[in-house]
């Protein structure tokens, strides 16, 4: 899941970091404990003489971002990891620098950025793909739905497929992209917990929109693709990609007497613990972190008033992308 393949990379530990953190995973490890750039280029063309292909991994000290940046001059294309060791209590402000640092200083471009936020100890990473893709949107329109769980999310995407003749492929959710096996594996901290960003495989989600993307039509003078999910604001290299944003609101008593009738019931314990609490962390990290226009819809009121209203804005969206 970190992104490391064992049977192709090597990996530079840069800082004061466990010298046996990857142990058992790979077997090239090089560790510099107080690193500069000099001595990381130094190394980087060693393993490119090799034919060898290094991840870096980072922990947090004064020349992180300076090395960074010169790695980016330098056009540096493998894989960047930082390692956290223990969150502090206040996860918002921690994500907030983390962005601050990672999108905006250092400029890395849409596509380039993957992020696994995890509720334990662990490697928080930021990949720049060696075959990133790199989407040629044209006249595509990519549209993201977001919002707690049975707000509607799921009915306006289906409402909207018939007017903006969506293709099946190009109408995308995100509960396709669960790591079910690593929920359900008891040795999982975080066990049976389905609200929580590391639940998700937010590296495939990114991917298979990139792909969707960069599948242009071309017999459509605007094609759509929708994109819909709990956390699907939760990746900012997502985020970029997308050209309309919904919220759709709801309250927790809302929530909680529409999961009763739903396919997968929760108690008014997982209710309050994890569902709603990892969405009020959620929203709270969207309105740190994205800074795009967000249309907010009630998804209290029918149906058909919130498709009309998500229409209409499109509508606007499309026109203006026609001139």
């Amino acid at each position: 899941r970190m992104g490391i393949d064992s049977k192709e990379r090597s990996v530079i530990l840069c800082g004061n970091l466990p010298s046996d953190l990857l142990t058992g995973i790979i077997e090239n490890i090089t560790h510099l404990t107080e690193p500069d750039f000099r001595q990381l280029e130094d190394l980087l063309q060693q393993h490119k003489s090799k034919n060898q292909r290094a991840s870096l991994v980072f922990t947090v000290h004064d020349n992180t971002v300076t090395i960074l940046k010169s790695l980016r001059e330098k056009g540096f294309t493998g894989s960047i990891f930082l390692y956290v060791p223990q969150l502090p209590q206040n996860e918002t402000l921690l994500r907030q620098e983390y962005y601050a640092v990672w999108v905006n200083s250092i400029h890395y471009e849409p596509a380039s950025i993957r992020s696994v936020f995890s509720e334990k100890p662990s490697l928080l990473p930021t990949v720049l793909p060696e075959m990133a893709l790199k989407p040629q949107k044209g006249r595509t329109i990519v549209i993201g739905i977001s919002g707690p769980s049975r707000a509607g999310k799921s009915l306006l995407r289906r409402g909207l497929a018939g007017p903006l003749q969506l293709a099946k492929e190009d109408m995308i959710c995100q509960d396709n992209f669960f790591l079910d096996d690593y929920i359900l594996s008891k040795d999982n901290p975080n066990y049976m917990n389905w609200d929580i960003p590391s639940a998700l495989d937010h590296h495939r989600f990114l991917h298979h929109l990139l792909c969707r993307i960069n599948d242009e039509a071309a017999d459509k003078k605007i094609r759509y693709i929708l994109v819909e999910g709990f956390m699907s604001l939760y990746d900012p290299a997502v985020v970029q990609l997308f050209d309309i944003l919904f919220w759709v609101k709801i309250d927790k008593e809302t929530c909680y007497n529409r999961r009763q009738v739903a396919q997968y019931p929760v108690t008014r314990d997982y209710l309050e613990e994890k569902l709603w609490a990892n969405y009020k962390r959620y929203k709270r990290y969207v309105k740190a972190t994205v800074d795009k226009e967000m249309v907010k819809l009630d998804g209290t009121v029918p149906p058909s008033q919130v498709l009309a209203s998500a229409l209409n804005h499109i509508k606007q969206v499309a026109t203006y992308q026609m001139q």
